[in-house]
């Protein structure tokens, strides 16, 4: 019996479950990444800074929004060219570095201008769309039986470490 899969399915579902899984590590992080940008900003100069960013009108808080992304392309693109010339590790460790970075900027700038933000409909629409996109990958993710228990597993050693101490 012949089975004809389309080829782009077939080409796609790896890229798929690597944008799914990259998209569910990034979520994770960003709580603790919000957490972060909240004892960083008990720092006096950046209590400064961010009265002035939460303080933005819609159209600045999407620029400031967008700032770190324009600000980090280098240090990514940076990061490939190492890898380019055969230092993997370091390019890698700098690739990561810059992701974390970002992310860490971005989900601190977001929280402070989500107010400003969510008066914007173009941005509140992309929001939403992003939601879903999340909802969708979580429940593709959770049909998958290996996911479920690597994510009893992580939390059985989450409760274990928080036992511990």
């Amino acid at each position: 019996m012949k089975t004809n899969i389309p080829l782009k399915k077939i080409l796609l579902a790896p890229l798929a479950l690597l944008g799914v899984l990259g998209m569910l590590i990034e979520e994770h992080l960003w709580d603790a990444l919000v957490r972060l940008g909240q004892w960083f900003g008990r720092l006096p100069v950046i209590r400064t800074l961010e009265v002035r960013v939460r303080a933005l009108p819609p159209n600045g808080a999407a620029l400031a929004l967008l700032a770190p992304v324009a600000l980090v392309l280098p240090i990514k693109l940076l990061a490939v060219w190492i890898m380019s010339s055969g230092r993997w590790g370091l390019g890698l460790m700098v690739l990561l570095s810059a992701k974390v970075a970002g992310t860490a900027v971005i989900a601190r700038i977001y929280t402070l201008c989500d107010p400003a933000l969510s008066t914007l409909a173009w941005f509140v629409i992309l929001r939403n769309w992003f939601r879903r996109g999340k909802d969708w990958a979580h429940a593709k993710l959770n049909s998958w039986p290996l996911y479920r228990l690597t994510r009893r597993l992580v939390s059985r050693l989450s409760r274990l470490r928080r036992a511990s101490t």
